[in-house]
């Protein structure tokens, strides 16, 4: 591993979703380069497809997205963590290195949580026709049928919310620890129990945040310039107010698996370091 120039950035005694973000800010503007040359990375792909008007619904781009994404998110998890452990003198190429070697492991785990996921959806659906199908044919209750139906948007996603939060740390777990897929998916389900609603709250406010700063930045710009009708121009802009969320995002990945392992094992910076070599 490289020589480190800076003292670890601590660890803590309870897991707090301040915590969490604010660190992960903190570390966001001590290094904002890489994050942001990474963010840049992963949004360039929809910035061109939206310049020469590709279709951004097909196969092509949706593969394309997939593998820069996980390549974006490998690296800034691997960029943030080595910085947290005290080497600050991590660079663009040697996260991107790292997680090209990562890159086929993450495209497995993602293909099977994506599978869990959609296994839950199928088995909610399920369940929804089969309630529904009690209350319309064999109790008769259309109406009282008729009201719950809009609930069962939620009963259908939740399923897959819970296994988004319990597998939310198979990028740290796959980079970091150099597990497989399935002990990715495994190790994530380890680390996060106990801590879910907090994960949740989490994503919960990352996606909040970021909508408010695009559409704040996106408001700004148009009150004192138009949006240009030149499509390289407009996808520019995109680009520009995507940059800080898009680069905020691995870093909240990267803190909070950090937080998570120092909390529920005791594990110094130092062994964090080690065990990243």
């Amino acid at each position: 591993m490289t020589a480190t120039t800076a003292k670890p950035i601590g660890t803590t005694k309870v897991f707090t979703i301040r915590s969490v973000l604010w660190r992960s800010f903190t570390l966001l503007s001590s290094r904002t380069g890489i994050f942001l040359a990474l963010a840049f990375l992963s949004l360039l792909p929809g910035a061109v497809f939206r310049a020469y008007g590709f279709n951004r619904k097909g196969l092509a781009f949706a593969l394309i997205s997939l593998f820069t994404g996980l390549l974006v998110q490998g690296s800034g998890v691997c960029a943030a963590f080595r910085i947290m452990t005290g080497d600050a003198t991590v660079s663009f190429r040697e996260a991107v290195s790292k997680s090209i070697t990562r890159l086929l492991p993450l495209l497995g785990t993602v293909f099977l949580a994506l599978l869990g996921v959609a296994l839950s959806l199928f088995l909610s659906c399920a369940a929804c026709a089969a309630f529904f199908a009690v209350f319309d044919v064999t109790l008769g209750l259309d109406a009282f049928a008729t009201v719950l139906k809009p609930l069962s948007a939620v009963f259908l996603a939740t399923p897959g919310l819970i296994l988004l939060c319990i597998w939310s740390l198979f990028v740290p777990c796959c980079v970091v620890e150099r597990l497989g897929p399935v002990q990715s998916l495994s190790r994530s389900a380890q680390l996060t129990k106990g801590y879910r609603v907090q994960i949740f709250a989490i994503a919960f406010l990352y996606i909040l945040l970021s909508q408010i700063a695009v559409s704040l930045a996106v408001g700004l710009a148009t009150a004192f310039f138009p949006l240009p009708a030149n499509p390289f121009l407009l996808s520019s802009v995109f680009l520009l107010v995507h940059l800080l969320p898009q680069a905020y995002a691995p870093i909240v990945f990267a803190t909070t698996y950090y937080d998570l392992r120092t909390v529920k094992e005791g594990v110094s910076p130092e062994h964090l370091e080690t065990s990243f070599d």
